[in-house]
């Protein structure tokens, strides 16, 4: 009891001789490590690898290095090989070089901040072992440029014996720029392209290369170098114009530039796709410079497609585009290069199933059945009774074709009051669209003529099957036409 008072009055007396102020809770916070995610290894050759990966928390701490480490041998750190990306929280992409061919590597991201240094998952790859070289390339001049943008390009002249599977620009205020900086992607393969730069400093200088990535690593082309400008005011204010004159393979529209933006505009045109929101990275025609309206003629087109179009305009701020219209290309005329014709069939084969079941192949074209003299195909089951299975009624022929096409046929039958029978087309054994009717009476009918969908060029094998059970057909004058 002693000591309880004795510690009562030890309490009392701190209490008493301290005021408030002396009770400051002083609330520190405490850092951590960084963490990360490696999410997944892309664009992987003989001798590389892109791997990106995600700082989704600083742990506090800001990150002052991070990048990608990698070896042969599970849980690789920053004692192993490895590289370095900058700094600061966020996604970042990272390009590993000088792997050995057809080798399993492990790979983990790695940030570094002021508590220490943390590592994402582990993910794993295998190298490829493609025979070949780097691919050739050349990085086109820099045009069309600035404010903030540019246009560039790139003319690749051999893949190297592998396919292209990546291409672009890359480009830094740094030279001798990576995949591992700003990139654009322009698909894959060879030949020719260009490239839209954006999001670039005013008055400021960068480094551009080409670049392509195949099966055994990805190669650069030479540098160039540009400066941005520095002009105020704002982009140019434009509309497109309604398209006209459409063909198979062409068509006009251009555009209507109101306003400059306080900037000469220095180029003008269109850009198209098949795809929407065209840009000057898609097809373009130029059509000078300067405000007001303008025409522009759209050609090599494909026949029967949708395409969208803008129009553009560049000034020294950068570039700005119209409203989007789209049309549809027309049908080329087709030309008949192959009439009533029947003899020249190649690999012809026939049959039809007699109405008391019983097959029978007709393999001459050349036949006098009720007097139809010359019919491609015909069966006259006079005589005959009992009902012949659907679908097992056919004329079936090898077809070349130069270019996209069609084919007309006649169709002739003793019965009258069928006026539905439209047969079933076959293309290398795949069912058409129905056919349409071209001519021949629409009811009642004795003759009637049909035309296929359309054909793509090349050799097909053609089948025209008839779902009908009744007792006399015959196919005429089968019609080949080309586009």
């Amino acid at each position: 009891m002693n000591k309880l008072i004795i510690l009562f009055l030890v309490l009392t007396t701190i209490l008493v001789g301290c005021n408030n102020d002396s009770f400051v809770w002083d609330l520190i916070k405490v850092d951590r490590l960084a963490t990360i995610s490696t999410i997944t290894a892309i664009n992987i050759t003989n001798t590389g690898v892109t791997v990106n990966s995600v700082i989704e928390y600083d742990g506090g701490s800001t990150v002052t290095q991070r990048g990608v480490c990698w070896g042969s041998n599970q849980n690789p750190t920053i004692t192993d090989n490895f590289n370095t990306n900058g700094s600061g929280s966020g996604s970042f992409t990272s390009s590993i070089s000088g792997l050995n061919s057809n080798t399993t590597y492990y790979v983990r991201a790695y940030a570094t901040n002021g508590v220490g240094t943390s590592y994402g998952n582990q993910i794993n790859f295998t190298t490829t072992n493609i025979s070949g070289s780097l691919p050739t390339l050349t990085t086109v001049s820099v045009s069309n440029v600035t404010n903030n943008s540019a246009v560039s390009g790139v003319n690749i002249t051999s893949d190297g014996g592998s396919t292209v599977t990546q291409r672009g620009v890359c480009w830094s205020t740094n030279q001798n720029p990576t995949i591992t900086d700003n990139i654009t992607i322009n698909g894959s393969g060879s030949g020719s392209f260009i490239s839209s730069i954006s999001g670039l400093n005013s008055n400021s200088t960068y480094y551009v290369r080409g670049y392509a990535t195949n099966g055994v690593g990805t190669s650069y082309g030479n540098q160039i170098n540009f400066t941005t400008t520095n002009i105020s005011g704002s982009l140019p204010t434009l509309t497109t114009v309604s398209v006209s004159n459409v063909t198979y393979n062409s068509a006009v529209s251009g555009g209507n530039i109101t306003s400059d933006g306080g900037s000469t505009v220095t180029q003008r045109g269109v850009c198209w796709s098949t795809n929407q929101n065209p840009t000057i990275a898609d097809n373009i025609k130029n059509n000078g410079a300067g405000i007001g309206t303008f025409s522009s003629s759209i050609t090599s087109l494909n026949a029967n497609t949708t395409y969208y179009v803008r129009s553009y305009a560049t000034n020294g701020l950068g570039i700005a585009y119209g409203n989007q219209v789209n049309f549809m290309t027309s049908m080329p005329t087709p030309l008949l290069v192959g009439s009533n014709n029947c003899a020249s069939l190649i690999g012809i084969t026939s049959s039809y199933t007699y109405w008391n079941g019983t097959s029978h192949a007709n393999t001459a074209w050349s036949i006098s059945t009720n007097g139809y003299i010359g019919s491609c195909w015909a069966a006259d089951m006079s005589g005959l009774s009992g009902t012949g299975p659907v679908g097992s009624h056919y004329i079936q022929f090898s077809k070349n074709f130069s270019n996209n096409g069609f084919i007309k046929l006649w169709l002739n039958t003793y019965n009258p009051g069928y006026n539905n029978v439209f047969p079933v087309i076959y293309i290398d054994g795949v069912a058409q669209t129905a056919p349409i009717m071209t001519g021949g009476q629409t009811s009642s009918f004795y003759f009637m003529q049909i035309q296929s969908s359309v054909i793509s060029a090349g050799s097909h094998t053609i089948k025209i099957e008839f779902n009908c059970n009744y007792r006399d057909i015959y196919v005429d004058e089968i019609e080949f036409y080309e586009y």
